[in-house]
């Protein structure tokens, strides 16, 4: 199969383009890692081939509206509400 013809036939399969597929499972990765907290932003974008950090920033605020130390924090309280935690706090006595 040639390329153009692997591109079209992913484009109708997927929806997207590959380029954009592989950059939505980058970020994807990326994402996860960051809410693991065990990695800093510059590894990650490193890692994930976003070798200028402000790139990776930017991009990801297009993808998910918020900047990524932005993401963390709202998920965190997110995760907190939905354990019915809702003050931030683990310990209720």
């Amino acid at each position: 199969m040639g390329v153009s013809s692997f591109r079209k036939h992913f484009r109708d399969i997927t929806g997207s383009t590959f380029a954009d597929y592989e950059l939505a499972c980058r970020f994807r990765q990326a994402a996860s890692e960051l809410m693991e907290g065990t990695m800093v932003i510059k590894e990650l974008a490193e890692k994930y081939g976003f070798y200028d950090v402000s790139h990776f920033i930017r991009l990801f605020k297009k993808k998910y509206g918020v900047a990524p130390l932005r993401f963390v924090h709202n998920s965190k309280k997110i995760n907190n509400t939905e354990e019915g935690n809702d003050d931030g706090y683990n310990d209720h006595s």
